[in-house]
């Protein structure tokens, strides 16, 4: 009969770091992965936020905002009850700004103010019976932007 401590050994204390070392870069690259896919790529050359139940784009331009709804599997959010509001605060200013359904998941609104460097937008969203707010700086760049120009 042949003992347990037979069966089953230990891996080394070099096996062991090999492994650790693995699963550490993997860790890291699905880390990588999330805080990307959390952020979003743009398609239509605005900022993305991603909220608890949507996807939002904002094309901000001086008097004019554009807003991209869409689910987390990038499906316009479309429907009657699909409408939200924006806080446009620039230097002193400060104005909201209805958004109305644009059609196909996009709302647009329009006010008398000027997009700068120094320009925070706040927004609220509702659809579905739910409503959520995400903030935006849209001449500051997202921090995916700048990581594609890093080489490593």
């Amino acid at each position: 009969m042949s003992s347990h401590s037979e069966c089953f050994q230990l891996p080394t204390m070099e096996k062991f770091m090999k492994i650790v070392s693995f699963l550490g870069a993997a860790s890291a690259v699905l880390v990588i992965a999330s805080a990307n896919a959390a952020e979003g790529h743009p398609k239509y050359g605005g900022q993305v936020r991603e909220t608890a139940s949507f996807d939002l784009e904002l094309v901000a331009k001086d008097k004019e905002l554009t807003l991209y709804v869409t689910d987390h599997k990038g499906k316009a959010v479309e429907g009657s009850d699909v409408s939200g509001s924006a806080t446009v605060l620039s230097g002193k200013n400060k104005e909201t700004v209805k958004l109305s359904g644009g059609g196909k998941g996009v709302l647009k609104g329009a006010g008398n103010f000027t997009v700068t460097e120094d320009t925070k937008i706040v927004l609220s969203v509702t659809a579905a019976g739910r409503t959520e707010q995400a903030r935006f700086a849209p001449r500051q760049k997202d921090k995916a932007e700048d990581h594609k120009r890093h080489k490593h």
